[in-house]
């Protein structure tokens, strides 16, 4: 055997090595600098590991034991993610991202936020990914790999969405009742976000959201073409959430990021449902959009959202062949039943938000600024929502030519909703549009 293959085995079994100590510092064992030396205390560590986990303390991994200990940074990660801290790529590396996830976990455990878990948190984390991934397969839910994450919230339908279709009051949501599109957009991604049940003190939830979002998970399938591994599907999500799907000051890295073609061949489609508040802006200027996460402080409503400004800039920044959004909220401060987001301040009028480029990006959004996004009771959807999937579904083919542009929709959707909001609530709805009048959404 060479000199140089020597080289190679020992520098591969150095760099396992090195992977093995950085676990077991994670586990809360901790061996020191992970050098790749495997001596007196990392050989400790090993033993402590395998106490932990009814194994034999002999200090030498087998393989079985290797591979389980080098999947806890994974583990890890998924747990933080499914429970809304922002850990940036799901890579099983712990970076620096990752560890003031571990942090803000151990803060809201009310312990000391070292950065560094203990053997009991590391377990905690583990038995509850464990115990999310039983109940996904027990519920027959897939979860979505993405190219670059080890996995995401994306299930096929999630427990709430059950308990919705089991009411008697709305109608279940079917993957069969959603009209089919003639083509199949391999290369095309989606995000789809329903905030319903805000934490928040005196912030009132979004009654449909969850249900919106499902109707649009299969209206994208089935109508748009969108393959299911291709979306990106997250109930409730944290202002930790939405900067890691859709990045903070660049999209880079980002789980969007990770998802679209590289050669910039997707189309991207972002729908949102759930609320949407203003700054409250005494100077005479502006105010400013923001989502609205389900952990927003009523107290500091602001520094607790995500800027409508800086998703659309990160949108832009992608290399993208367009990029749809479908906006089922309002930024007026006033929820779909009229109540206030924001106790004691009447609704605010919100600027128009035109893209930088609207040939690229196209904004379909649920009201004007100044109006209430309303729902429907009766269906149990948005009552925007609910006239954007019939308009997907063929209705705003104005022109009977198998084909849908973003001209067709908007007419459409201004005409229904404008009409639908009149009738059950007696007030002024009416949808906007920015971007590509021209461009086809959906072949029939």
């Amino acid at each position: 055997r060479s000199s140089t293959a020597n080289s190679a085995a020992y520098s591969a079994q150095r760099a396992q090595n090195i992977e093995i100590q950085k676990a077991l510092n994670l586990y809360g064992f901790n061996v020191g600098k992970a050098d790749g030396a495997l001596g007196r205390k990392s050989k400790a560590g090993i033993r402590q590991f395998q106490m932990a986990n009814g194994f034999a303390p002999t200090g030498q991994l087998t393989e079985v034991e290797k591979q389980m200990l080098l999947s806890v940074p994974f583990q890890i990660e998924n747990s933080l993610y499914q429970k809304g801290f922002s850990v940036g790529m799901v890579d099983g590396k712990i970076d620096q991202q990752t560890s003031i996830a571990i942090s803000q976990f151990q803060g809201k455990l009310g312990e000391m936020p070292t950065g560094n878990l203990t053997p009991n948190q590391t377990n905690t984390l583990i038995a509850d990914h464990r115990t999310m991934m039983v109940n996904q397969q027990s519920m027959g839910q897939n979860a979505v790999r993405p190219k670059n994450v080890a996995m995401t919230a994306a299930p096929v339908m999630t427990a709430a969405q059950v308990a919705h279709n089991q009411s008697s009051d709305f109608p279940p949501i079917e993957a069969n009742n959603f009209a089919k599109g003639k083509i199949k957009n391999d290369n095309a991604v989606a995000v789809i976000i329903g905030n319903q049940t805000y934490t928040g003190k005196d912030i009132p939830n979004v009654d449909y959201a969850t249900r919106d979002a499902l109707a649009m998970k299969y209206a994208f399938i089935n109508t748009l073409g969108i393959s299911e591994d291709n979306i990106i599907y997250i109930e409730n999500a944290t202002l930790s959430s939405l900067v890691d799907t859709f990045g903070n000051d660049n999209p880079d890295g980002s789980l969007l990021w990770s998802y679209i073609d590289p050669d910039g061949e997707s189309d991207v489609y972002v729908y949102y449902s759930g609320h949407g508040i203003p700054s409250l802006d005494n100077n005479g200027g502006q105010a400013e959009a923001y989502i609205a996460p389900t952990d927003v402080l009523s107290t500091s409503s602001i520094q607790s959202s995500y800027s409508l400004t800086k998703l659309y800039d990160n949108l832009q920044a992608l290399p993208t062949k367009s990029v749809t959004l479908f906006i089922d909220a309002c930024f007026s401060g006033a929820a779909g039943n009229g109540d206030m987001i924001i106790q004691a301040a009447s609704p605010i009028v919100i600027p128009a938000y035109a893209p930088k480029e609207s040939g690229r990006i196209n904004v379909f959004a649920a009201a004007q600024a100044d109006q209430i996004a309303s729902w429907d009771k009766k269906v149990g959807h948005g009552i925007f929502t609910k006239h954007l999937i019939a308009g997907l579904a063929g209705k705003a083919d104005d022109d009977d030519d198998g084909s849908v542009s973003n001209g067709e929709l908007e007419n459409f959707l201004k005409k229904q909703v404008h009409r639908s909001a009149r009738r059950t609530w007696r007030r002024d709805q009416t949808p906007t549009f920015e971007g590509d009048l021209e461009q086809v959404i959906v072949n029939y």
